[in-house]
C-alpha cells in the first residue's frame, strides 16, 4: 500500500487548510510494525505536523515531545544542558524547567486517568490490591492449618498404624506436606480455570489488560510457585503436630489440645477474624464510594440526554437539517452541539491565559449557543449564551464556579489569548466534566457557530419519552443525511453504546470494577468468617478440660472432636 493515496474524510487538527473542506489527500509513506499492547504508543495512522502549525504558541498543551537518546544514562546531562542554554523567558515562562521522563515511568505518574492521553495507573491502588491478595492468602493458609489440626483425631489412627508398620516421622511429614502442596496446586488450577471462564464470558471487560491466563505463562509460573510456598507454609505445623504422638496414644483415652496448642489455635482464628472483618469494612467503604460516584451532582442533567457523534460531513454541512429532522420527533425537546463528549474522558483541550496578573490554565470546550439550556446547566452569575454570541466576531465565554472562586473572576472583558479579547458573560454552578477521581478544574465554554468543529450532538428527550422509539428516530435521521445510509448506520451503531453508557464511560470502568470487587470480596470474606466460626465451634466441643492428661507427660492429649465437612 506504500505510495497509494489515502483520503481523510475527517478533519486533522495538525494540518493547515486553505478552505473549509474537511477532506484531505494523504499518501501512504510507510507501514510500521504493530506496537505491543503494553506501550504508550498506539497503533494508529501517523502523519507529520505542519511545520508552521502552532509554532509560536507556547500556551497550548497539544503536543507530547519524544526524545531519542544514544544512551539512557545521558538523560540528566541533556536536561541540564537544555535548561542552561534555553531562555524560557522568551516564551513567557520564566523559571520553567524541562524534565525528561522514561516511557516506562509514565504509567504510574497517573497523568491521564482515562487513557486518552497516556495509559496510566495508580501505584497505590496496585499495592493495595496486592496487599489484599496477600491477606487472602494468609487467611487461606491459616484456614488450612486450622482444618488440618481439627482433623487430627480422625487421622491419628491411620498415622499411628503407618508408624507401627515402620514408617518414619520424616516420611510421614513429607507425605503430609506433599498433600498440602497438592491441595494448593489444585486450588491454583481451579482459579486459573475460573479466571479463564470470566475472560471468555467478558466479566473482566473493565480490565484493559489481556486477562487470558494462557497469554501470561510467566505469571502462571510465578503464581504456581506462590501456591507451592503457601502449601508448604500452611502444612508445616499440621505435619509436625500429627506425627508428634507416640504410636500407642491413639489407643488411650481422650484427645485434646494442650494449653499451648489451644492458644496457638485461638491466635490463628483471631487473626482470621481480624483480617476478614477489616476487608469486609474496606469493601463497604468501596461500595459507599461507588454510590457517591453514581449519585453525586455533576452540574448537568444525565437522565434525559442522548449523545450522538457526527462525522465531519454531517456536522459541517448538514447540521441544520439534522436538528430539524430530530425536532420533528415529538419526544425530542432540543438539540445542542459541542466540540467534546463531556463526561467521557479526563483530559480535554487545554488553554492558558492571564487574569488579573495570574497565569492559569483551563479546559476549553466550544459549544452551540443553546448548549447550557439543553444540558440543564444553571447560570449562577451573569447570563446564558444568545444566538447572537455564536455569530459575533467577539467571542463569548462562560466559566464554571470553580474558576470564579479560585481566580476571583467577574463578568466583563476577557483576554483569552495574547492580545485577543472576548467577553466573559457568565458563570455556571459546580460543573464537572471529568471523573470524580480528578480534582475540580477550570472549565471554559465558548459559544461557536455550527460547523465541523462541533461534531458531538446532545439530544434532550422530553420526560417520559420512549428511549427505544427516540433511538429509532435518531437512527433514521442520521441515516437519511448520508448517501445510502450505510455510513450513518454504522456511525449510529457505535453511538448507541454511548447512549446506554449515559456519560459514564470513565466512571463506569471504575464503578463496574468496584461493584465486582465489592460483591466478590464481601462474599469471600463473609464465607471465610463463617467457616472460621464453624471450625472454632467444631473444635471447641469436648475440649472443656484445660489440664494436660496424666497419661500424657508430653502434654499431647485428645478429647472427642467433631469436624463438620
Amino acid at each position: 500500500a506504500v505510495g497509494r493515496p489515502l483520503r481523510a474524510e475527517e478533519s486533522i487538527w495538525s494540518k493547515s487548510r486553505d478552505d473549509d473542506s474537511t477532506q484531505l489527500e494523504l499518501t501512504v509513506g510507510a507501514v510500521y510494525r504493530d506496537f505491543p499492547g503494553n506501550t504508550q504508543l498506539r497503533n494508529v495512522i501517523y502523519t507529520a505536523i505542519d511545520g508552521a502549525f502552532l509554532k509560536e504558541n507556547y500556551d497550548a498543551s497539544n503536543f507530547n515531545c519524544y526524545v531519542r537518546l544514544d544512551n539512557a544514562d545521558s538523560a540528566v546531562d541533556v536536561e541540564e544542558n537544555f535548561n542552561r542554554h534555553f531562555n524560557f523567558s522568551q516564551i513567557g515562562h520564566p523559571g520553567e524547567q524541562m524534565k525528561l521522563t522514561p516511557l516506562t515511568s509514565i504509567y504510574f505518574m497517573n497523568e491521564s486517568g482515562d487513557g486518552h492521553l497516556f495509559r496510566s495507573g495508580n501505584a497505590d491502588v496496585v499495592n493495595l490490591l496486592i496487599g489484599i491478595a496477600l491477606l487472602i492468602l494468609i487467611i487461606a493458609a491459616v484456614n488450612y492449618t486450622n482444618f488440618s489440626t481439627a482433623m487430627t483425631p480422625l487421622r491419628m489412627k491411620s498415622i499411628n498404624t503407618q508408624k507401627v508398620l515402620g514408617s518414619t516421622n520424616s516420611a510421614l511429614r513429607l507425605s503430609l506436606l506433599i498433600e498440602a502442596c497438592a491441595i494448593c496446586l489444585t486450588a491454583f488450577l481451579l482459579a486459573v480455570i475460573l479466571v479463564w471462564g470470566m475472560h471468555q464470558s467478558r466479566l473482566l471487560a473493565f480490565v484493559e489488560a489481556d486477562t487470558s491466563p494462557l497469554h501470561h505463562p510467566v505469571l502462571l509460573l510465578v503464581t504456581a510457585i506462590v501456591s507451592l510456598l503457601v502449601g508448604l507454609a500452611a502444612g508445616v505445623y499440621p505435619a509436625y503436630y500429627m506425627t508428634s504422638f507416640p504410636p500407642a496414644m491413639v489407643l488411650k483415652g481422650s484427645f485434646g489440645l494442650s494449653p499451648r496448642g489451644r492458644r496457638l489455635r485461638l491466635m490463628l482464628v483471631s487473626l482470621q477474624f481480624v483480617i476478614s472483618m477489616t476487608l469486609i469494612i474496606g469493601a463497604g467503604f468501596v461500595q459507599l464510594q461507588n454510590r457517591f460516584l453514581r449519585t453525586h451532582s455533576i452540574g448537568f442533567d444525565r437522565d434525559q440526554i442522548a449523545v450522538v457523534e457526527l462525522n465531519g460531513a454531517i456536522a459541517g454541512h448538514h447540521a441544520r437539517e439534522y436538528v430539524d429532522g430530530l425536532k420533528s420527533y415529538a419526544g425530542i425537546e432540543d438539540v445542542a452541539f459541542a466540540s467534546e463528549k463531556i463526561g467521557a474522558k479526563d483530559v480535554y483541550m487545554t488553554e492558558s491565559s492571564n487574569y488579573n496578573g495570574r497565569n492559569f490554565s483551563y479546559n476549553l470546550i466550544y459549544v452551540s449557543w443553546n448548549f447550557l439550556q439543553t444540558m440543564g446547566i444553571h447560570i449562577v452569575d451573569g447570563r446564558d449564551f444568545t444566538e447572537a454570541d455564536a455569530r459575533s466576531d467577539r467571542p463569548a465565554f462562560i466559566f464554571n464556579d470553580h474558576a470564579r472562586r479560585s481566580l476571583q473572576m467577574s463578568v466583563g472583558p476577557f483576554k483569552y489569548w495574547r492580545d485577543n479579547s472576548g467577553d466573559l458573560v457568565g458563570f455556571t454552578g459546580d460543573l464537572h466534566i471529568a471523573s470524580l477521581r480528578q480534582e475540580s478544574t477550570n472549565i471554559c465554554l465558548a459559544a461557536s457557530p455550527l460547523g465541523s468543529r462541533l461534531s458531538v450532538s446532545y439530544i434532550r428527550l422530553k420526560s417520559g419519552t420512549d428511549v427505544r422509539a427516540a433511538a429509532c428516530g435518531v437512527f433514521q435521521c442520521v441515516g437519511g443525511l448520508v448517501a445510502g445510509g450505510d455510513d450513518g448506520g454504522q456511525r449510529f451503531l457505535f453511538v448507541l453504546q454511548v447512549f446506554a453508557r449515559n456519560f459514564n464511560e470513565v466512571g463506569d470502568k471504575v464503578i463496574t470494577a468496584g461493584k465486582l470487587h465489592v460483591n466478590l470480596c464481601e462474599s469471600v470474606f463473609v464465607f471465610v468468617a463463617l467457616v472460621d466460626e464453624a471450625v472454632v465451634d467444631a473444635d471447641g466441643n469436648g475440649n472443656g478440660d484445660d489440664d494436660e492428661s496424666e497419661d500424657n507427660p508430653a502434654g499431647h492429649g485428645f478429647s472427642p472432636c467433631f469436624w463438620w465437612g
